[in-house]
């Protein structure tokens, strides 16, 4: 039963891990700070993001975990405010969904 348990954990966490996927070339819009989560969209007059997902709210995308979670939430913020300094592009690692909005897990800027 115990060796049951143990690859339905592995079978859902792997299924999860490969479910992520790179995406995009965007610039960062605006910046939304809250108490757990980083909120990004892109610029003012750009399309919304056309990631093929359930998320009902294509204009943002979240990453969780900020302050003292130690989450990648403020890692995260760093790499957007370059980003947008800059006026470099980002692709997002999406993993589905986080209640409306699009969850990411990870960030990298394009040279």
């Amino acid at each position: 039963m115990f060796y049951k348990i143990v690859f339905l954990f592995v079978l859902i966490f792997v299924s999860g891990v490969a479910s992520a996927d790179w995406r995009g070339k965007f610039s960062v819009g605006t910046i939304e700070v809250a108490s757990t989560n980083i909120f990004i969209s892109p610029p003012e007059g750009t399309s919304q993001f056309t990631f093929p997902t359930e998320c009902t709210n294509k204009s943002w995308v979240v990453f969780s975990g900020t302050g003292e979670s130690g989450g990648v939430g403020d890692r995260a913020l760093s790499v957007a405010l370059s980003a947008q300094v800059t006026g470099k592009k980002v692709k997002y690692l999406i993993s589905g969904c986080t209640g409306s909005y699009i969850k990411a897990t990870a960030i990298q800027i394009f040279p």
